[in-house]
């Protein structure tokens, strides 16, 4: 059987499908560690900004509108 890929040159199609294989496991990898990227900036995003109002409450009060006191 090895005799048979090596004639046809062909061994090298099981090692580049299991390459494509890698190659999409990484790339599924990469792009959750975007999206907790992008999830932990918007957690941060919120809470610079509870914090900053909670600091300061009265001021904060005074410059939300009619609808955001409600």
């Amino acid at each position: 059987m090895v005799d048979a890929f090596l004639h046809e040159r062909s061994i090298d199609k099981p090692y580049k499908e299991q390459l494509d294989l890698f190659n999409e496991e990484i790339a599924l990898a990469e792009l959750e560690i975007h999206e907790t990227r992008i999830n932990e900036m918007d957690l941060e995003e919120a809470l610079n900004f509870a914090t900053s109002a909670l600091s300061n409450a009265a001021e904060f009060w005074i410059q939300c509108s009619p609808e955001q006191k409600q």
